[in-house]
């Protein structure tokens, strides 16, 4: 159908403002469109005198740098529900910007809302996991995504709302895990909002995943900015010293909360290519709380 492309709107779900046009696709769609014309790769429903593309908004963007207003383009005009405009842009912002915290935060926003307006679109949800919330499953199921990433988006937006966090500070971070890991020594060290960002700053000049981030956020909270004894080599020494400890704690927490976890499912093996693993760890443990009491005794 031939459409004027001063009636071409965006797809109503899709934010611009989170998902700002790409200037650099957009560039290299103008010279594309300049040396071969415009092929239809732009889909559209017709609402009322306007017509909402599903997707294609960055050759929209393009077409309207190489076109007039009035000029007409042929594109894919079909019948489309509110439900498929909405997964289809999901699909097209994870196609244009990949799995950011951005883009999968915004995605699961605006499905949340549309399912609390529009319940008859719940679909049920076939996953695996099955210990998370039913608001957190409808998503996933609608979405076609793990409940796992839904769950820890709904947590970034939850803290969001709750003014614990900014919103442009998960813009800065480059990939879900490390919004997972920010997330994680916010609710740790209880960042406040204004140091935020300077931890997410350390966190990018230094990167290391989850540990990178664990010291990105000690460092802002706890090193002084100044020290009396900076040039000291013996508490520059000690400074990295207790930074390792902290970390390897922290990893061996969480390795026992895993174990603990584990034995609550399927119980210690007595007997396992002849190591009796009951004694074994038990024995690992000890000597490892003996060491800790002895070094807490010391200090």
């Amino acid at each position: 159908m031939k459409v004027q492309i001063k009636d071409l709107y965006p797809n109503p779900y899709r934010d611009m403002d989170n998902y700002p046009i790409n200037k650099d696709k957009v560039k290299t769609l103008v010279d594309s469109i300049q040396q071969t014309g415009f092929w239809d790769n732009i889909l559209a429903r017709k609402k009322g005198s306007k017509y909402q593309i599903a997707y294609g908004h960055h050759r929209l963007a393009a077409i309207r740098e190489v076109l007039e207003p009035n000029d007409e383009v042929d594109i894919p005009v079909k019948e489309l529900t509110d439900a498929l405009m909405l997964k289809i842009m999901a699909n097209e912002n994870m196609d244009d910007w990949k799995a950011t915290p951005q883009v999968i935060d915004e995605t699961v926003r605006v499905t949340k809302k549309f399912l609390e307006e529009h319940p008859e679109e719940k679909v049920p949800y076939h996953g695996k996991e099955n210990r998370y919330s039913n608001e957190t499953n409808n998503v996933a199921a609608f979405l076609g995504w793990d409940a796992y990433r839904v769950y820890y988006s709904l947590e970034r937006l939850k803290m969001i709302d709750d003014d614990k966090v900014e919103h442009s500070v998960f813009t800065e971070l480059p990939t879900e895990r490390a919004a997972r890991n920010f997330v994680d020594v916010v609710k740790k060290y209880d960042i406040p909002k204004e140091r935020q960002k300077a931890v997410v700053e350390r966190y990018k000049e230094k990167g290391g995943g989850e540990i990178g981030m664990r010291d990105a956020a000690m460092e802002e909270m706890f090193v002084p900015k100044t020290r009396v004894s900076n040039s000291d080599k013996n508490i520059k020494q000690f400074d990295a010293e207790f930074a390792s400890v902290d970390a390897i704690a922290e990893d061996l927490r969480m390795a026992i909360s895993r174990l603990s976890r584990l034995c609550d499912d399927i119980g210690v093996p007595q007997y396992w290519n002849g190591i009796n693993w009951t004694i074994r760890l038990k024995e690992t443990l000890r000597r490892t709380n003996t060491d800790i009491e002895k070094f807490i005794n010391q200090i």
